[in-house]
């Protein structure tokens, strides 16, 4: 016989938009694929517009809510 044990869920990802990732600066929270794979970390400088079209271009992106702020 098999028993359904509850697993915890994790926080819920907040997608984001071009204007939350920031140029020239290093990000305060990593960036995350839709499926919770880390595609950048926390400290990663996006350099210019051409690198964030591409990121959106190539990803789902995601954070987790708990770190660092939405810009705008």
């Amino acid at each position: 016989m098999s028993e359904n044990l509850a697993v915890p869920e994790g926080p819920a990802l907040v997608r984001l938009v071009p204007t939350d990732i920031p140029l020239s600066e290093p990000l305060d929270w990593p960036i995350l694929a839709a499926d919770s794979a880390l595609l950048f970390e926390v400290g990663t400088v996006v350099p210019d517009e051409a690198a964030r079209t591409f990121i959106f271009q190539q990803f789902s992106t995601v954070r987790t809510p708990s770190r660092g702020r939405a810009r705008g």
